[in-house]
């Protein structure tokens, strides 16, 4: 039986499918924002209302439209050559994103532990894996477990970042932007495109879990308000020490400054974040393949491993690399999506 989901479940999963190696690490937050200087800081707010806005909707049209699969939240028409071609490009891209939280792993162990990449993903891919064999259960049972240890945590190395040793000079400079983001303003529409796209296949098997379906105001809020409670956090935490960003991983830099087991700590909640991660895209990937063709739902180990292998292979390329291309790409993709979105929930309301 299908275990139910409560308001605590809710918000750390909402979270938690967008706590990533990007988010926590910095990387991400700093391409999108810090770049801009203080104009990021507005333009992270206004990112994820525009995030928590686009998973409301998610959820909203998934319980109206009885959708099971993503592509029939996004997609009103019944047209099945149009449905499939999104699906396929909706799981290709959660997809990429899985290979991604990979790669930050294995930048992560080089960086703190100088161990070779081969054996770190092989390890980190397997362990995913057998989470995603166990679906939803699985998903929301990490995110329930892992995504409060990694806020308090996450606030604590940054305030020891900012005010250790009397208050420092938060000063947010403007730095040189990734060119398929543009300005400020576009940069926090494509981030809250990508993430709120990100969040749809996370959300969308989810909502028929709630416990209480007026209870996903409140854990949306919570989960969105822990966003932007790490994100200015995070950001405020670079101001102070500009050099990191030049790193795969800016804040565990941070953190290695502050002292040696501070920089270990940190490694081990940017894991957190990135296994996480790792295991929703995944989760998002073979539930659409599940849901879509009876082959998969009788070969499911084969599939998860085969696609797992894949995902191993190519989480050897670098970080913020991947980053730099990939998310921008899920973002104007995204854009596209919100517009679908709101055209279905218009005919809904009809």
């Amino acid at each position: 039986m299908d275990r139910k989901v409560g308001i605590p479940g809710l918000a750390m999963t909402f979270a938690g499918s967008i706590l990533g190696a990007g988010y926590v690490s910095g990387q991400e937050l700093f391409q999108y924002f810090g770049a801009y200087g203080e104009n990021g800081i507005v333009g992270i707010v206004i990112s994820i209302v525009l995030i928590t806005a686009f998973s409301f909707l998610v959820l909203w049209l998934t319980e109206k439209s009885k959708a099971a699969t993503y592509d029939a939240v996004v997609i009103r028409f019944d047209n099945k050559c149009l449905k499939t071609v999104f699906g396929i490009v909706f799981t290709l891209l959660y997809y990429m994103v899985t290979i991604v939280m990979i790669a930050g792993i294995v930048s992560l162990s080089e960086q703190l532990f100088g161990i070779s990449r081969l054996p770190v993903a092989v390890i980190v891919t397997a362990a995913v894996a057998v989470i995603v064999y166990f679906g939803v259960d699985g998903m929301v049972a990490v995110f329930t477990l892992s995504v409060p240890i990694l806020i308090v945590a996450a606030i604590i190395i940054c305030m020891i970042q900012i005010f250790g040793g009397g208050l420092r000079e938060i000063r947010f400079t403007e730095a040189s932007v990734n060119p398929l983001l543009g300005g400020w303003l576009f940069s926090a529409v494509n981030y809250a495109a990508c993430n709120g796209f990100a969040s749809a296949g996370v959300l969308t098997p989810l909502e028929p879990r709630l416990k209480n379906k007026s209870a996903k105001f409140l854990g949306m809020i919570i989960g969105a308000a822990v966003l932007l409670l790490i994100a200015i956090a995070i950001l405020a935490a670079l101001a102070t020490c500009p050099g990191a960003v030049v790193y795969d991983l800016p804040m565990l830099s941070v953190a290695q400054t502050i002292s040696p087991a501070v920089g270990y700590i940190y490694g081990v909640l940017l894991f957190l974040a990135m296994f996480g991660n790792a295991v929703a895209t995944f989760v998002a990937v073979m539930n659409y393949l599940l849901a879509k063709t009876v082959y998969v739902q009788r070969n499911k180990p084969a599939f998860i491993i085969v696609i797992g292998a894949v995902a191993c292979i190519a989480g050897m390329t670098g970080f913020s690399r991947l980053v730099g291309l990939v998310y921008p790409v899920i973002g104007y993709v995204g854009i596209l999506t919100a517009v679908l979105m709101i055209e279905h929930a218009i005919h809904l309301r009809k």
